[in-house]
């Protein structure tokens, strides 16, 4: 396979990251990537994430059980450094 990564940043200060994988052999494969941001907050009691209500997702520490997100917001109590 081929993977690409195209970095940008405007004078701005936008960063814009763009990811392409190329099947080059035609031989089925299976692959996962993901970013992983961190984040220097003040306080994490007061960091929410809104809108994932209703969302489906996978847990890779569950064999990928398929789950759906049910609060209106995820919070934290300290750092957390999940998959």
């Amino acid at each position: 396979f081929e993977f690409r990564l195209r970095v940008s940043l405007t004078k701005d200060g936008n960063l814009s990251l763009v990811s392409r994988i190329r099947n080059v052999n035609g031989k089925p494969f299976s692959f996962s990537f993901g970013y992983h941001t961190y984040l220097s907050v003040s306080d994490i009691s007061e960091v929410r994430i809104e809108g994932l209500e209703t969302l489906d997702y996978l847990d890779n520490l569950s064999q990928r059980e398929r789950f759906t997100e049910q609060g209106d917001a995820i919070t934290f109590e300290s750092e957390v450094k999940n998959v």
